[in-house]
């Protein structure tokens, strides 16, 4: 009996919520494992939406439950840039997916958001970015985010929780516009 999307997703989630040291990777694996069984032919295998998704929350809590300060570097997961690189590709190959299973929906974004809250530093900024002098902020990537979940409908309380949490100087009301039917 061949695993389906179900099994896999559901391994992925538990992974997610656990403090396993390895999860990140042990996900990525398993994700590859769905992508070459649907390559070759197994359709019920090929990774959705909520793979992707659950992959993305578990980079954003990738660090949770690693010994302080000395967090095991070993799994390219547990380095905040590493998982926060590794959730921007899958939030990125969502986006662009033309795949009617993997669209984005309110928890690739707000699983997004979570990954920026926890995986970027508050303060200061981070290099590798396409802005003008190399750097992006949190508040830039995650308003961006935010941003980009409006303009798709796709905002929740959860992309909202986690914007916040994110931005709390920003007034994301404002952001979405006075047709919103956010109170």
């Amino acid at each position: 009996m061949m695993p389906n999307v179900l099994t896999f997703s559901s391994v992925i989630r538990a992974l997610s919520r656990s403090t396993h040291g390895y999860k990140v990777h042990r996900c990525l694996q398993l994700l590859e494992r769905m992508k070459d069984l649907g390559a070759r032919g197994y359709a019920k295998s090929r990774p959705n939406s909520y793979a992707y998704n659950y992959l993305i929350d578990a980079c954003a809590t990738s660090l949770n439950g690693l010994p302080t300060p000395t967090k095991l570097h070993a799994d390219p997961g547990n380095k905040p840039s590493d998982a926060f690189r590794i959730a921007s590709q899958l939030f990125t190959q969502i986006l662009s997916s033309s795949d009617t299973t993997l669209q984005a929906d309110p928890y690739t974004y707000g699983f997004y958001l979570k990954a920026c809250y926890h995986l970027l530093p508050n303060q200061g900024s981070i290099t590798g970015s396409t802005s003008g002098d190399g750097t992006k902020t949190l508040e830039t990537i995650a308003t961006k985010a935010f941003q980009l979940a409006s303009r798709n409908g796709q905002v929740s309380k959860e992309v909202i929780y986690w914007y916040q949490l994110a931005c709390p100087e920003v007034d994301y009301k404002r952001m979405l516009g006075p047709d919103s039917l956010v109170q």
